[in-house]
């Protein structure tokens, strides 16, 4: 049964409401050398994909290893500033149906139309992308509407 979203905690429907209202996330990587990269994403059961050139110095630098991202809603107010930093790990999503369906609802969020059976190869031929994911192990909320410099961690 779904949670009722009056019921939930606060801090918790204000997160995952600056997630679905962002678009990208940063994910920082650094094996030879720190690295940061924006990259559009789907929101999804507790993790974060996107698409990426598999050659891409963070997917090089950072698939299978620990690393840093962050997602935010910007402010011209610092009272006003939202965001999540998260420690986690990148991997690679297999290429199976549940990973077709989640490239389709990504690309409906984005406004990309690929032929529905074969969206893994559309975004592989068209954007020379794989579908990966960021998986955050720790995560901390942090919304100056609350007072600057408020911080929760978060279970997502």
């Amino acid at each position: 049964m779904p949670i009722d979203e009056k019921d939930m905690d606060p801090v918790r429907r204000d997160c995952l409401a600056m997630i679905a209202e962002t678009r990208v996330i940063t994910v920082s990587t650094g094996r030879t050398a720190p690295w940061a990269a924006p990259v559009y994403y789907l929101y999804d059961g507790g993790s974060f994909y996107f698409f990426s050139n598999p050659e891409a110095r963070h997917i090089r630098e950072g698939a299978g290893l620990p690393c840093a991202a962050s997602v935010f809603r910007d402010a011209s107010d610092t009272s006003q500033l939202q965001g999540l930093q998260m420690s986690g790990g990148i991997e690679k999503c297999p290429l199976d149906a549940g990973t077709a369906k989640l490239a389709l609802a990504y690309a409906g969020h984005y406004g990309i139309k690929p032929t529905a059976n074969k969206v893994l190869d559309y975004f592989k031929h068209r954007f020379h992308a794989r579908m990966y994911r960021f998986t955050p192990d720790t995560a901390y909320y942090m919304d100056n509407r609350r007072g600057i410099g408020s911080r929760t961690e978060i279970d997502l």
